[in-house]
This record gives structure tokens, sequence and C-alpha cells, in this order.
């Protein structure tokens, strides 16, 4: 799993990867550096509309991958406990896990 943005936390990609459980060849994944900084990098699987993970697994997706919209919300996360969301690109924390980091990346123009 490879990600661009030099680590920084929150930094995110849509991308299509191969999945070796899976009949279909690429599907939608959400890679990400953790929000709160904790330097573990990420990935779930997104499904647009109409479609459905098996037994519940993956998260429904507004198919922007500039300004991804991703529901449920995360969390906690195995390691550092981060429980939050990503709306329109933007990361917000939320319960009693860690924080975001002061440096958190938002999605936007700079996005690929």
């Amino acid at each position: 799993m490879s990600i661009n943005g030099k680590g920084q936390a929150g930094y995110f990609e849509v991308q299509q990867l191969s999945d070796a459980n899976a009949a279909r060849d690429k599907q939608n994944w959400l890679v990400f550096n953790c929000p709160c900084g904790c330097g573990k990098t990420r990935k779930t699987r997104l499904f647009s509309a109409g479609e459905r993970g098996q037994g519940g697994a993956g998260y429904h997706w507004n198919g922007s991958r500039l300004l991804p919209s991703v529901e449920p919300a995360f969390g906690p996360l195995p390691v550092c406990g981060f429980r939050g969301y990503l709306r329109d690109g933007v990361w917000n924390g939320y319960g009693n896990g860690p924080e975001l980091a002061k440096d958190c990346y938002s999605g936007g123009a700079s996005a690929s």
C-alpha cells in the first residue's frame, strides 16, 4: 500500500486496488495516514451508492476522489484509538479519542 503526502497526518487518497479475496478486479479503497498523527497508514474498502459490503465490511462513499465523504465514522482505530469522520475532504474528531494533529491534511485543490 503506497500513499503520497510525505506522512502528513490525515493525508488521504482514493485508490483502485486489487483484492486477492474479491471476485472483481479493482475496488475503491480509502488509503490514509491516521489524522491523529500516530504515523499509521490505514486502508478501508469504499462502496458507492447501490453497493454493499459483505457482512457490513467497508464504508459508504460519496464518489468524490477530491473531497470524499465516508460513512460511518471511524473508530476507535487500533493502536491510537482515534475516533472521527471524513466529510467533504475534511477530517473531524469526536468522542474521547486523540485529537486531530495540528497539521492535519484537508482535501481540496492540492489533492490528487
